[in-house]
């Protein structure tokens, strides 16, 4: 059953009990058809069938299954719970700016059609999670290796083209969904995922960077409670490529950290006072080393933040008052301050394809960088507009906003 169709005819439902009829002209609609068009001759008796409504009627036994819709009456269904929450995607050939500050705008659409058709601006970084393979969400769920490092090149190609000498790209992406079923053996996805990345789309990999999550849900649970082979997961890679090692923008003294409490009582003093030194290593210290305040501390390549912020706690409020699905998938804004601080030079400009709630975004406004986020579903950007409201510029599309009525968002996603 091709998706699209799936898609369309989901879109024709609202909130309440919709007869077929109506579903079967607004699915027409959708398609730009005539509905009486499609009554062919079928069978051996070649009985006049209308094979548009007879496909239609698949689909929502494919719903039914899914339990996104249920019959009501003869005839007659409407969306359950969770067909009512399922994500509201866009067309791939459309798109809508949802709304804009004087730094960034947001726009709902397809990342590859944004980046191929609609701008041309020199990228400086970009930042961006994609959907973890092998990981059940409402927008779908990954599960062929290789068809998801092609699906992932195809959106970054693009996007690689507008990339200046010099810019970075950070892919946060995860070490633990995928685990061999049986016996736990990791997929090597990341390492084939490194190479092509590096082949296909011409860039040098500067650094795996780990973002150590303490309070990352434990699992693997069939590997660390029942097998008991595995140690807890704690980490995420983030893979750092650049286009060009030479020129890189990246620049660490741009994010720092606060001096601990000891290195601040040490440059208080003027720094060492004793000379050491290492018989097997060259390096040692001498009086007055560690005197300089520089401040504060470079990070190490291990970044540690919690999975939760306060940012994405007030977020999934929001999508309650909203009553939209919520994003669970998040990195902290915190985690985005300090890459981007750190990869992308002042005026440059960051993008993120995969934009959910705009964590990238908010980030680059507290940073004082342009950045442009795109994203296929209307709901996340729906939420993600509250980070923005207290931000210089701030404009939301009235057009955007129109479409808070479900059954008028899912049409006009269809059409």
């Amino acid at each position: 059953m091709q998706r699209d169709l799936f898609d369309t005819v989901i879109n024709a439902y609202g909130d309440d009990v919709e007869a077929n009829e109506d579903v079967y002209e607004r699915v027409s609609d959708a398609l730009h058809t005539d509905l009486a068009s499609h009554v062919k001759p079928v069978g051996k008796a070649q009985a006049p069938v209308n094979v548009l409504t007879r496909k239609i009627r698949w689909v929502q036994q494919s719903l039914k299954r899914d339990g996104l819709i249920e019959r009501v009456g003869q005839g007659q269904w409407r969306l359950t719970r969770e067909g009512k929450f399922r994500l509201t995607q866009i067309n791939a050939n459309k798109y809508m700016v949802a709304a804009h500050t004087e730094l960034g705008v947001y726009i709902w659409a397809r990342s590859e059609h944004v980046f191929n058709n609609v701008i041309d601006s020199d990228i400086h970084l970009c930042l961006t999670s994609p959907p973890y393979i092998g990981i059940e969400r409402s927008y779908g769920t990954h599960t062929n290796e290789q068809a998801y490092i092609d699906w992932l090149l195809s959106i970054l190609t693009p996007i690689r083209q507008r990339m200046v000498k010099g810019a970075s790209l950070c892919l946060n992406i995860s070490n633990d969904s995928v685990v061999r079923s049986r016996f736990g053996a990791r997929s090597m996805y990341l390492e084939k995922l490194t190479l092509k990345m590096a082949e296909e789309l011409e860039l040098e990999l500067m650094d795996r960077l780990c973002w150590f999550a303490n309070n990352k849900a434990p699992g693997p649970t069939q590997f660390t409670s029942i097998r008991r082979t595995h140690l807890l997961t704690k980490y995420e890679p983030i893979l750092w490529f650049c286009t060009d090692a030479e020129h890189c923008f990246a620049h660490n003294a741009n994010a720092k950290q606060p001096y601990s409490a000891q290195m601040k009582k040490l440059i208080a003093e003027g720094g060492e006072s004793t000379t050491r030194t290492t018989p097997d290593s060259k390096h040692g210290v001498k009086p007055g080393d560690f005197a300089n305040d520089n401040g504060g501390a470079l990070f190490g390549n291990v970044l540690q933040h919690g999975i939760n912020c306060a940012e994405k706690n007030q977020l999934v409020k929001e999508a309650e008052r909203l009553g939209l699905a919520p994003n669970n998938a998040t990195f902290p804004v915190a985690l985005a301050k300090t890459l981007i601080q750190w990869l992308c030079p002042e005026g440059g400009l960051v993008v993120d394809p995969f934009g959910g709630y705009a964590t990238t975004g908010s980030a680059a406004e507290q940073t004082n960088r342009r950045w442009l986020c795109t994203e296929m579903h209307w709901d996340y950007i729906r939420v993600a507009l509250a980070r923005f409201k207290q931000r210089a510029g701030y404009f939301v599309n009235p057009r955007f906003l129109e479409l808070d009525e479900p059954l008028i968002r899912r049409r006009f996603a269809s059409a």
